[in-house]
């Protein structure tokens, strides 16, 4: 546990640590811990090393790194868990959740242009609203603001209905104001983005 490796597909790397090992493949686990190169990136369901197979469950977390050009990011369906700072500055404007992931952290997007979100219908923790924003199963939390969405006079809305904000929801200079419902009754310290690009929000709640 804890041994690091690299693959090397076409044209990007993925780096990988062993978290558990030496039994059978659904219990032989892997993360992603770092992705580079270029173009279209597919993370496999599983992976191999040594005589083992392993599966790749979570997405761990990577740090600072600007990748942009990385233009799509496709998740396995094995993955259960992305943690903080897990996905890189990628080129990426959409991004699928896939079925089986039941947890995302609050800054798993943190360096990341939120993008248009879709997620597994079948999922059933995590889902995406009709403006391609990442929320609850039950529409009531919001994760992130998809930030190819159109902001009008540099609005950005947390959609009706919703009571808990979370962390880090916008990643976008193009917003400079950010709306809230009545619903809302919970938000979470340093809701606002860490983009570089950021503008001082001035939070209007209705």
């Amino acid at each position: 546990m804890g041994t690091t490796f690299k693959i090397t597909t076409g044209t990007y790397t993925i780096s990988y640590e062993v978290t558990a090992s030496g039994g059978t493949t659904e219990t032989n686990l892997v993360k992603v811990t770092g992705i580079s190169g270029s173009g279209e990136v597919t993370i496999p369901s599983t992976v191999p090393y040594n005589e083992y197979k392993l599966t790749v469950n979570e997405m761990g977390t990577v740090g600072w790194a600007v990748i942009k050009n990385i233009t799509k990011l496709v998740l396995p369906e094995t993955l259960t868990k992305m943690d903080a700072n897990c996905i890189a500055d990628l080129g990426v404007t959409e991004l699928t959740i896939p079925k089986n992931v039941v947890s995302i952290s609050d800054q798993a997007f943190l360096y990341l242009i939120h993008p248009k979100f879709t997620v597994d219908t079948e999922n059933k923790v995590y889902a995406n609203d009709a403006n391609g924003n990442l929320v609850s199963k039950s529409g009531k939390t919001i994760y992130a603001l998809n930030s190819y969405q159109d902001f009008t006079d540099g609005v950005g809305k947390i959609p009706e209905g919703t009571d808990s904000v979370s962390r880090c929801v916008v990643n976008t200079s193009k917003v400079t104001t950010l709306w809230f419902p009545k619903s809302v009754i919970w938000v979470k310290n340093d809701y606002h983005s860490w983009y570089d690009g950021w503008q001082k929000a001035n939070s209007n709640k209705q």
